[in-house]
C-alpha cells in the first residue's frame, strides 16, 4: 500500500476556541483514524513568522496507508458531510484546507 501525509489546515469561530479544540482533540482526531486507511494523526497550533500569515491557526497531519486515495478522501468527506461523522460548527468551515502527498513523490 502506498503511505500519504493529509494536512488539514483550520480554525476556529471567533469566540469558539475553547468548544473547537475540545472537539478537535478529544473526538474528531479519534473519528478520522477510525476510517479506513487513516493509520495516525498529530495536531499543532500554528505561529507565523513576522508577517506571513495563511489565515488558519491549527494544523493536522494525518498518516494514511492506501492503494487508492480518492476513493479514501472521498469516503472521509461523506462521513463528514452525511452528518455521520460529528463536525463541530466550533470550526470555522471556510477556513479549512486539505492536502495531501504521496510519500516519496
Amino acid at each position: 500500500m502506498a503511505e500519504y501525509k493529509l494536512v488539514v489546515m483550520t480554525s476556529a469561530v471567533e469566540g469558539r476556541e475553547d468548544e473547537f479544540n475540545d472537539w478537535y482533540d478529544n473526538e474528531h482526531l479519534g473519528d478520522i483514524c477510525a476510517l479506513p486507511g487513516f493509520t495516525d494523526a498529530s495536531r499543532y497550533e500554528l505561529e507565523s513568522f513576522g508577517e506571513n500569515s495563511m489565515g488558519h491557526k491549527y494544523l493536522a497531519i494525518y498518516d494514511m496507508e492506501t492503494d487508492d486515495v480518492d476513493a479514501t478522501m472521498q469516503n472521509m468527506i461523506g462521513e463528514a458531510t452525511s452528518g455521520r461523522m460529528h463536525i463541530s460548527e466550533a470550526m470555522a468551515m471556510p477556513t479549512v484546507t486539505l492536502l495531501y502527498k504521496k510519500r516519496g513523490d
